[in-house]
């Protein structure tokens, strides 16, 4: 990870260990950006294979929220079942928490609708959060 990755785990709230990359968003700002009723189309690629799914933010509170997820095609039709959990805004953040020393973290520009987001970690395949 390049040093101006670095940063002490005692004062980031990017940091959920000492051996993890600073993850894209905290969780304060997971909560501030998925207001109930928010979604989200994810497009996976993992060795080959792409697919898409669509997350659903509800019933949002000051610990979390309850999230559906269900697998779309890429214009976000529903394939599949819909799957409802409740989860925490700090468990969706370590979904982006990937081992440092297995990460790169470059800055990019990514168009969405509505923002663009400055940077994006990079894992080895088949790695979670």
């Amino acid at each position: 990870m390049s040093p101006e990755h670095r940063r002490t785990p005692l004062n980031d709230a990017h940091l959920l260990g000492p051996d993890r990359a600073p993850t894209p968003f905290t969780a304060d700002e997971i909560r501030a950006g998925c207001r109930d009723g928010h979604r989200l189309l994810v497009r996976e690629d993992d060795s080959g294979e792409t697919s898409f799914h669509v997350a659903r933010f509800d019933d949002g509170d000051a610990e979390g929220c309850t999230s559906t997820s269900v697998a779309t095609d890429s214009a976000g039709n529903p394939t599949g079942a819909p799957q409802r959990a409740r989860t925490t805004w700090r468990e969706l953040q370590a979904h982006a928490a990937f081992p440092a020393d297995a990460t790169s973290i470059a800055r990019e520009r990514i168009r969405r609708a509505a923002s663009v987001r400055s940077h994006r970690p990079t894992a080895p395949r088949g790695a979670r959060g």
